[in-house]
């Protein structure tokens, strides 16, 4: 049976936000990526994370080892006067390091008002 997992669950203050959903000022965030099935596929997942705000570089999100049903990151936005982001995660087999799956999330922030 071929693992499966849950889309990207984006909160930020307990609300899940929706892809492209706009938060205010530095407004932090948490990601999760749930794997559904593990007992029946019998696949070790290996997470990465990474994100890229609008055109610039991507960034790797470092996170905790061991990770195996819920892979979570948190991040908060660099400056209170907007940002945007696209978050990405990359599932592959531990084992084989083939992938599983890409998922990708755009968050935006707009600027606190002056």
């Amino acid at each position: 049976m071929a693992p499966q997992f849950e889309g990207i669950d984006v909160t930020a203050g307990g609300v899940h936000v929706v892809p492209g959903g706009w938060l205010q000022g530095q407004q932090p965030i948490r990601l999760t990526l749930t794997y559904l099935n593990r007992d029946e596929a019998k696949v070790t997942p290996a997470y990465a994370w990474s994100y890229q705000p609008g055109s610039g570089a991507v960034t790797t999100m470092p996170g905790a080892s061991g990770e195996l049903l819920t892979s979570t990151r948190d991040f908060t936005p660099p400056s209170q006067w907007g940002y945007h982001a696209t978050f990405t995660v990359t599932v592959r087999n531990k084992a084989t390091n083939a992938v599983l799956l890409t998922r990708s999330f755009l968050v935006n922030w707009q600027s606190n008002p002056k």
